[in-house]
């Protein structure tokens, strides 16, 4: 048949086989499922970046605010790029593919901050999660190891090939990931069970939160709810990279949910501890050190004008103050460092 009989003889998904034309549309409809999502986490989020804003902005905030649009930006570049029209495919894929590189780092930038909060006076522990977050630059080996082409005469773009070494990064990021929930929930346990608590005692608190106490156990939980997260996709995104028996469509599919949802949980985390919406509660003398997290809270005053006011937030464990452990250490995390 002229293919010039054709109502729309040159749509985009004629000039490629069954099975691509399908994992296309598939990855198409995902990538504008991720970024309405992104978005309504972004709009819902506005009020609390407001407060931020207004309580006086820091160099962590401009980190914040920068991961925060870098990775809006490449989610819209993401759709623009498998939906839009786009003349030239190659450049396009390698600047989504830069975007990428750029916004991942800045989103485990908010996971140091919160490490270099928690070990502030251990210089040393410090300086190495800083030198482990530098080694997540090595996403800017993205841009190299994705090709794109358009498809056919059309101004549609595929991606045609997904070089295994373009998972380098995001290796590295979960790595650094992994370190900083673990050295967070580390600490947090020690100097919530005591160090001369049993190591089955230790276990069950860090997996359960078992005997912690309220505020202790909000942190615990909060990072194993959002790091885990985090990481299970990382996993998931460089399995897909990594195996070269997956069609280029599929390999190209899982960095974008997976920058989504990392710049969401590091963000809603980083507000949390910026605006003092953790649980908490006065602080309660010991007649020894007190146990506390200091925070820089948003607090909002009857007459509706807000203002920055130091508040305290007791890590304390179930049993009041009383407990023999709880006079015999002090433990103060420095959130005013990453706020």
């Amino acid at each position: 048949m002229d293919p010039s009989l054709l109502p729309n003889p040159y749509t985009s998904l004629a000039f490629l086989p069954p099975d691509t034309a399908t994992k296309l549309e598939a990855v198409r409809y995902l990538f504008v499922a991720v970024l309405g999502a992104w978005m309504w986490d972004y709009f819902m989020a506005l009020r609390e970046e407001y407060r931020m804003a207004k309580a006086g902005v820091k160099l962590s905030d401009i980190c914040y605010f920068a991961a925060r649009y870098a990775s809006g930006v490449c989610l819209f570049s993401g759709v623009i790029f498998i939906c839009g029209p786009i003349s030239n495919c190659a450049m396009m894929g390698r600047v989504v593919a830069g975007l990428m590189a750029a916004s991942l780092p800045l989103n485990s930038l908010l996971f140091f901050f919160r490490v270099r909060a928690v070990f502030y006076d251990h210089p040393y522990i410090v300086y190495a999660f800083f030198a482990l977050w530098l080694s997540t630059l090595g996403t800017i080996s993205a841009p190299f190891a994705v090709t794109a082409a358009n498809i056919g005469p059309t101004k549609v773009c595929i991606d045609t090939e997904v070089k295994g070494y373009s998972s380098a990064g995001i290796v590295i990021i979960g790595v650094h990931d992994t370190l900083v929930y673990l050295a967070i929930s580390v600490k947090i346990t020690l100097n919530s069970v005591g160090r001369n608590a049993s190591p089955m005692e230790a276990v069950r608190a860090f997996f359960s939160g078992k005997g912690l106490g309220r505020t202790s156990k909000t942190l615990l939980t909060s990072g194993q709810m959002y790091y885990l997260a985090t990481v299970g996709l990382n996993i998931v995104t460089m399995a897909a990279l990594l195996t070269p028996t997956l069609s280029p469509v599929y390999q190209g599919m899982f960095p974008s949910p997976n920058l989504a949802l990392q710049n969401a949980m590091a963000a809603r985390v980083y507000r949390r501890l910026k605006l003092g919406l953790l649980v908490d509660q006065p602080s309660i003398s010991t007649g020894s050190k007190s146990n506390v997290i200091s925070l820089n809270a948003v607090r909002r005053q009857a007459d509706d004008s807000r203002n920055v006011q130091h508040s305290t937030i007791s890590v304390l464990p179930l049993e009041e103050t009383e407990s023999d452990s709880m006079k015999k250490r002090g433990y103060d995390m420095r959130s005013d460092m990453m706020v």
